[in-house]
């Protein structure tokens, strides 16, 4: 019997001295190795695109190269996201929000003049011909909007985006 009451006082024993083991490992701090996240995950946090927006340029050089129909689709869903810049010596520049740098409004016109061209070359359809007539009063209206913006900008300081309703 004293055998029997001496393993229960062992285990009293042990358990006891795992409790206290327990709390001490648990009153000690601990740390884990946090590695700092990653720029895309960051960039995914943020919401920043990890990839650079493509050139304004390159994206106007390739719309030059469409078929007519491609071209005229790409001039009109170019419109409502440009902004328009007059610097000090009178040069239009133009921007736009899903492409980096900045392009000349007169290669932009350039681009669409040579559109015109074709358009009126070939036997287009009539599905062709509405957006193009759509398109001569929007460049029209961002020559306008520029003259308004070299105007008003050297007072304001400010660079303009076009209105909803230039004509779009």
């Amino acid at each position: 019997m004293n055998d029997d009451m001496e393993d229960e006082d062992d285990d009293e024993e042990d358990n006891t001295g795992n409790n206290t083991e327990g709390v001490a490992n648990l009153s000690r701090p601990t740390s884990l190795p946090i590695e700092p996240a990653t720029e895309k995950e960051q960039n995914l946090i943020t919401n920043v695109p990890t990839d650079p927006l493509p050139s304004f340029k390159d994206h106007i050089n390739e719309i030059s190269s469409l078929t007519l129909g491609e071209t005229i689709h790409a001039i009109s869903n170019l419109i409502p996201g440009l902004i328009i810049t007059v610097t000090s010596n009178g040069e239009y520049l133009v921007t736009h929000h899903n492409h980096e740098g900045t392009v000349g409004l007169e290669r932009l016109c350039e681009v669409y003049d040579n559109c015109a061209k074709r358009w009126l070359q070939a036997h287009t359809s009539l599905e062709t011909n509405l957006p193009q007539g759509s398109l001569d009063t929007l460049v029209l209206s961002l020559y306008r909007f520029g003259d308004l913006v070299l105007n008003v900008g050297p007072a304001s300081n400010e660079t303009m985006e076009l209105p909803d309703d230039c004509g779009h």
